[in-house]
Parts: C-alpha cells; structure tokens; sequence
C-alpha cells in the first residue's frame, strides 16, 4: 500500500474519531457516577461496536460502521409541592423556595457567628 493509507487501529480508526468518541462516552459515565441527582450503585456501561460490511464488487474495499453507546444510571425521582389557581386569566402554579440556607447554632442553642448578638431574656439581666 501507498504511503497515503495507515494500518487500522482502534486509535486511528476514522480519523481517531472512534476513540475519541469511546473517550468521551468513559467520561460521561464517569460524570453520572459522581452525580448527586443519580442512583449511585447502578451499573453504568460504554458499548464500542464495529460493524464491517464487505463490498459486493470489491473484496478489498471493506465499508466500516461505528457506533458508541453509554447506559447511565437514571436521576432519582423528585417530589414538590405545587399551588395552582388562576391569575389574570391563566392557569399559574406556584412553588414555595425551600433553599433558605442552613443556619449553625453554637452549644447553647444560640446561632454561631460573630455578628450574632443574644438577647437577654426575662429578669433584666
């Protein structure tokens, strides 16, 4: 063979295209294991397939097929709450904010922080 053609590799198979793809595919699985959102003991899977299709009127010339496929672990299921009425003639839903922030509080059951000052309670201290 010329020197315009290369010995077949995973590596160098369209172009490096097929690997890059299986990299990227090890990645995304990689990605999913260290989501918070997803069931974290499923198996997560790469596929590499190669397909070779001979040519009908070459035996020489070979038609190659390539595929990648990942299994990821699903995200878990979510619950909220909802209200639902009507506004301006429209349906609307509302979702209350939850995300207020987590408050510390020190061993007396004051908050910690230095910007925090206690209240005297009942007798006049």
């Amino acid at each position: 063979m010329s020197e315009d053609y290369i010995i077949v590799r995973t590596e160098t198979l369209d172009g490096g295209l097929f690997a890059e793809r299986i990299n990227d595919a090890i990645q995304e699985c990689l990605a999913n294991i260290y989501d918070p959102n997803v069931e974290q003991e499923k198996v997560r899977e790469v596929q590499a397939i190669i397909k070779l299709k001979p040519s009908s009127s070459d035996s020489r010339k070979v038609a190659v097929f390539t595929q990648v496929k990942t299994k990821l672990s699903q995200p878990t299921p979510s619950e909220t709450i909802i209200f639902a009425g009507t506004k301006d003639g429209e349906y609307v839903a509302y979702e209350q904010n939850l995300n207020q922030g987590n408050f510390s509080f020190d061993g007396e059951g004051g908050a910690a922080g230095d910007n925090i000052v206690k209240m005297k309670t009942g007798g006049g201290e």
